[in-house]
């Protein structure tokens, strides 16, 4: 019989878990109004050519989206972005770099959730797409959080850009066991929605199911 102070723990636990997921929500639904507004500030800065694409506003401090000269712009950004690739190789501030393929067949990433599965890719970047999702379709998406759960019940495999074993996409499909490979870099662009694929979540590999083998 558990003695009082392990089931006060245990009761701690059970609610911490709940205080978890719903301060993730919390933190990261506002991510779908704020990546637009800091884009339309990058914007007009890739017209001064102080950056190269819009998303890398995200380099400078707001001090300097509109305090910086062009150039020393292009400076402080490209010597930022150059620390954070030598303190977290194949990151940037971002999120995950590119994967550099040369084979635009195959897609690789980190090992989630094991199995294999054969199905069509439906390619779903944000809440409003949730409902294209149709059942034994690969989801692939940037990213998740504790609102796209639903769709695991619905989808036959996982790929997604962002995140590790350790992500929430990567747990919430080893619970529906459903195959499942992470931080692709790429997956929402090869291959495009509509093709068949098939997930080695084992591997981490997704590639078109004509080339395989």
């Amino acid at each position: 019989m558990l003695i009082p102070v392990v089931w006060r723990l245990v009761d701690a636990a059970r609610t911490g878990a709940g205080y978890r997921e719903d301060s993730h929500y919390r933190f990261t639904v506002m991510l779908a109004v704020v990546r637009p507004v800091v884009l339309e500030l990058g914007r007009p800065r890739v017209l001064d050519g102080a950056i190269d694409t819009p998303d890398e506003i995200a380099y400078l401090e707001r001090n300097e989206v509109h305090g910086l000269s062009p150039a020393t712009a292009r400076q402080t950004v490209e010597r930022r972005k150059t620390a954070h690739r030598q303190a977290l190789p194949g990151y940037t501030i971002l999120g995950k770099e590119a994967a550099q393929l040369g084979n635009e067949d195959r897609v690789r990433g980190t090992p989630a959730s094991r199995g294999t599965a054969v199905g069509t890719v439906r390619v779903v970047r944000d809440e409003s797409e949730f409902a294209s999702l149709n059942s034994g379709e690969v989801l692939v998406c940037p990213y998740t959080n504790p609102t796209w759960t639903p769709l695991f019940s619905l989808a036959s495999a996982v790929v997604v850009d962002a995140g590790g074993a350790a992500s929430h996409a990567a747990i919430v499909a080893r619970e529906h066991g459903i195959p499942a490979v992470m931080g692709t870099g790429n997956g929402t662009r090869v291959p495009t929605g509509g093709q068949r694929v098939i997930v080695d979540g084992a591997a981490g590999t997704v590639m078109r199911a004509e080339t395989a083998g």
